[in-house]
């Protein structure tokens, strides 16, 4: 695994057992590949779901916006 990628390396070595017991030799090299990059889509999508919470949220109200000042 690359010392710059932000997989966690337990995850890392998940994906080196599994990719080995789902692919064979090859999967030295595979399984950590997928999993990085889907754990890296993951992230994306929950960022992006927390961005999307965060702009739904709904401002204060104009009648509120005074008391907010005055403290």
């Amino acid at each position: 695994l690359n010392q710059n990628s932000n997989l966690p390396v337990l995850l890392g070595l998940f994906g080196l057992i599994g990719g080995v017991l789902a692919f064979g030799l090859i999967g030295l090299f595979l399984g950590p590949t997928l999993l990085a990059v889907a754990y890296n889509l993951f992230l994306e999508w929950a960022a992006a779901q927390t961005k999307d919470r965060i702009q739904s949220a709904s401002p204060i109200p104009a009648s509120d916006q005074h008391l907010e000042s005055s403290r």
